[in-house]
């Protein structure tokens, strides 16, 4: 023993941080990915919430009953082209916290907009329903800092 080394414990945690580091980097990378692209259900209600983070959800119910949608810093990408409702009236209840929700209705659905727009955007620009169109969704909730789009 010269003295040269002096291996105490007090000093190798930091070496050891930078391992458990590393180890999840690399197990992170092992791991099998999600396919990518919307992911789509016949469920006919829908929940969804983003944090730091992007959602793409299409719904292709025959029976759509409404849900919610909850974006805090991140996105929300709604397609219900393909959805039908089941009432005349269906409710969508967004939050929108420095983020945004864009929802595709079909051609044949009103929208009735009720929400609270804080330093953010609340709009509907789809077109307007010809006659016939007794389906109605009903979009209600706040927005901070964000945005909600309703389109077709």
């Amino acid at each position: 023993n010269l003295g040269l080394l002096d291996w105490r414990l007090r000093h190798l945690w930091p070496l050891l941080l930078i391992l458990l580091g590393l180890m999840v980097v690399v197990t992170s990378f092992r791991r099998t990915r999600p396919p990518r692209g919307p992911h789509s259900s016949t469920n006919p209600s829908l929940s969804l919430f983003t944090f730091l983070g992007g959602v793409d959800h299409k719904n292709n119910s025959p029976a759509f009953r409404g849900g919610e949608a909850t974006a805090v810093m991140g996105g929300i990408d709604i397609d219900l082209r393909d959805a039908s409702i089941a009432d005349e009236n269906v409710e969508l209840n967004c939050f929108a916290f420095m983020g945004g929700i864009e929802i595709k209705v079909p051609q044949d659905w009103s929208v009735v907009i009720k929400a609270t727009p804080i330093m953010g955007y609340f709009g509907d620009t789809s077109r307007p329903v010809t006659a016939g169109g007794s389906k109605r969704l009903t979009v209600r909730g706040q927005v901070f800092m964000g945005s909600v789009e309703v389109k077709n």
